[in-house]
């Protein structure tokens, strides 16, 4: 089983072939610096998750939401690319369960945690997440994500979808 402890959240535990911590990955260094990446990649209730983990969130500026637009894209496209067998590395280091998985109909899911501390009111979620999705528009077609599955949670949120465990 896989804990990971990021932004003063634990994530999991999960299978260890179900979830690959990608910021940690041996090939993403041989990649050079510039590549922002996501926390971790996660195969739950037959999604694909990308998950980016943030213990405070600045105003939501369109330069914050930006950047996590970059590393949910970077994790997504090196991971099925993985998958596929374009990085030969990044595919040695995947799960043999995510390795294999078929990408056909998997929904995924693009997700950023904020951290309790930070974002404890849930009404303040619904216009952040809207502005993300603007901002998510071109993954959302390039990679027929549907607008529900680009999300931004909080703590307790992410505790209710299984990726946090109370």
């Amino acid at each position: 089983m896989i804990k990971i402890e990021e932004s003063g959240m634990v994530f999991g535990p999960y299978a260890k072939s179900d979830c690959y911590v990608i910021e940690k990955s041996k090939s993403l260094k041989g990649l050079g610096e510039g590549v922002k990446i996501a926390e971790f990649v996660l195969l739950k209730n037959n999604f694909l998750w990308i998950v980016e983990a943030k213990s405070s969130m600045p105003k939501v500026t369109d330069d914050f939401l930006c950047e996590i637009h970059d590393k949910l894209l970077n994790s997504l496209t090196l991971t099925l690319m993985g998958i596929v067998g374009r990085h030969d590395s990044f595919q040695k280091e995947l799960p043999v369960k995510i390795r294999q998985v078929c990408l056909k109909n998997l929904p995924i899911k693009l997700c950023l945690v904020i951290s309790a501390e930070f974002l404890k009111d849930n009404s303040q979620l619904p216009p952040i997440n809207e502005k993300f999705r603007k901002i998510m528009k071109s993954v959302r077609k390039t990679w027929k994500v549907t607008y529900d599955n680009i999300l931004i949670l909080n703590e307790e949120m992410a505790i209710k979808q299984g990726l946090i465990n109370e």
